[in-house]
């Protein structure tokens, strides 16, 4: 099975505006390489623009202005037609851009499984035990609770609490795409699920990285924490049991 594509189609490709970071760089890449490579009518629906058009003159964050797509920052009722594809990331605030439209073709791209449950926490899950925290801090000048949004604990209550199974707006879809073969497992109960990957990294690292000396190079692991929490602790893990044998 495929999503068609029909010479008079349009693929709107949903970003929140004026956000530099990994998701919105993929979202970007894939509208530049529709139109590039495919010659599909592509463009990026820029939400959220008009929260913040006093601060910014354009929704295009300047990060990826290089890929020149073309955009919209409201998509026409008229283009809410079965020829018409609209596609999302797996958070929150593009899920919910799902409600707004009726007869296109609705596709949800999961940029990370981590950040579908993430999108999620409440003002509950996440401010309140900051509240409960900053105050203990000031009372008995330690924090009450332990609360890290990025630890493993947290994102495991998390998806205890959220059944993606029964998401209705996950529903809402017709189609799923996912960048990792961890996206493929997890939300293998979706139907149809394709797989994405990632492009390549934004020229500008790579260029930075070339200005680099080498030759002072140490033996220094990088990872980003916010990523892939699992791993971060079995690095943490066994730098301890390294240390024991140094």
């Amino acid at each position: 099975m495929s999503v068609e594509i029909y010479p008079v189609s349009k693929v709107y490709v949903a970003c929140p505006a004026n956000i530099a970071t990994g998701g919105p760089e993929l979202l970007h890449q894939f509208c530049y390489h529709l139109r590039k490579d495919l010659k599909i009518n592509a463009f990026m629906y820029y939400y959220d623009f008009t929260k913040y058009k006093d601060r910014f003159n354009t929704p295009v964050h300047p990060e990826y202005q290089m890929y020149e797509n073309p955009y919209v920052i409201k998509i026409p009722k008229e283009e809410d037609n079965d020829e018409n594809i609209l596609i999302v990331p797996e958070i929150q605030s593009g899920l919910k851009l799902l409600l707004n439209f009726k007869k296109n073709r609705k596709g949800i791209w999961f940029l990370s499984v981590d950040n579908y449950y993430l999108s999620k926490l409440t003002k509950f899950d996440y401010f309140i035990p900051r509240a409960i925290n900053k105050l203990s801090k000031i009372l008995v000048k330690k924090p009450l609770l332990n609360f890290d949004i990025t630890s493993h604990e947290c994102l495991h209550k998390l998806i205890q609490k959220y059944d993606y199974k029964t998401d209705s707006l996950l529903k809402l879809a017709n189609f799923y795409m996912t960048n990792s073969y961890r996206g493929l497992d997890w939300f293998k109960d979706l139907r149809p699920l394709y797989y994405l990957p990632d492009y390549y990294v934004n020229i500008r690292f790579i260029e930075e990285s070339c200005k680099l000396d080498f030759k002072n190079k140490k033996n220094i692991v990088t990872y980003n924490p916010k990523k892939v929490i699992c791993l971060q602790e079995k690095l943490l893990n066994l730098q301890k049991i390294l240390h024991l044998y140094l």
